[in-house]
C-alpha cells in the first residue's frame, strides 16, 4: 500500500511595515514545485524513513506554502483587559507560493509503485498550476478592511491583527487549492487501490480520477 500526505499549508507572516496605498494591492508570485525523491532501505533502521503508516510502503508529501508580507496602516490601538486591542487596515499584501514535494520509495520498488507516487504528484502539480489566482482572490479579501487583534502591548496587539489577517488568506487559499487537490487523491487511491490495482496505470487513474471529480462539480 501506498501513501500520500499534504501537510497543512504553511503560512509565513513576514515584514510588515506602514505604507501608503498601492496601485495593484496584491501581488503573487509562484515558485516552480520543487521535487525532492528519496530512497529508504526498509530493513535498515539507521536508514532515514518517512512516516509511513500501516501497511504503507511508498510516501508522496507535499505542502502548499504561503508567505505573506503586509504593508498596513493603523486605526486604532486601545486599552483593552489584560493589555490592547489594535485595529488595523491592510492596504497591501504581497503574497509567495511554493510546494515543496518529497517522494519516498523503499529500496528495489518496481516500477509500478514508483509511477503511482508520481501520479499522486502530477495531481498536486495540476492545482498548483492556478494557485496564483486562488491567492490573489484570497489575498483580495483582507485589502481595505480593518482587521482586530489584542495583544499584551500595542506591538503584539498589532502582530496578532497581522496574524489573523494572514490566516484569512490561507483559510480561503486551502478551500481554493488543498481542497480539491484532498478530493481527486483520494479518487485516485480508491480507484488505484493505492496502487493495488495493477491493470490501472497512474496516468489512467490520474484521469479517471479528475474525470470524476470534475462530474462531481457539476
Amino acid at each position: 500500500m501506498t501513501g500520500m500526505r499534504v501537510a497543512p499549508i504553511l503560512v509565513v507572516l513576514f515584514v510588515a511595515s506602514f505604507a501608503v496605498r498601492a496601485a495593484d494591492p496584491v501581488s503573487v508570485t509562484k515558485a516552480a514545485p520543487k521535487v525532492e525523491r528519496k530512497t529508504f532501505d526498509p530493513a535498515d533502521p539507521k536508514s532515514p524513513k518517512p512516516p509511513l503508516k500501516a501497511n504503507e510502503i511508498a510516501l508522496c508529501e507535499y505542502v502548499f506554502r504561503i508567505e505573506v508580507d503586509f504593508r498596513f496602516a493603523p486605526v486604532s490601538v486601545t486599552p483593552a483587559a489584560g493589555g490592547f486591542r489594535a485595529s488595523v487596515r491592510i492596504d497591501s499584501v504581497a503574497v509567495r507560493l511554493s510546494m515543496p514535494v518529497t517522494i519516498w520509495l523503499p529500496k528495489g520498488v518496481d516500477d509500478h509503485v514508483r509511477a503511482h507516487e508520481e501520479g499522486h504528484l502530477r495531481i498536486a502539480e495540476a492545482f498548483y498550476k492556478d494557485a496564483q489566482a486562488a491567492a490573489r482572490e484570497a489575498a483580495k479579501g483582507v485589502v481595505g478592511a480593518p482587521v482586530e487583534g489584542e495583544g499584551k502591548d500595542k506591538n503584539a496587539a498589532v502582530q496578532a491583527a497581522l496574524q489573523k489577517a494572514a490566516a484569512g488568506i490561507s483559510d480561503r487559499y486551502v478551500v481554493a487549492v488543498k481542497g480539491p487537490t484532498d478530493e481527486v487523491e483520494q479518487i485516485y487511491d480508491r480507484i488505484t487501490d493505492h496502487s493495488r490495482v495493477r491493470d490501472v496505470t497512474s496516468e489512467a487513474g490520474v484521469k479517471l480520477a479528475m474525470e470524476e471529480w470534475r462530474k462531481s462539480k457539476k
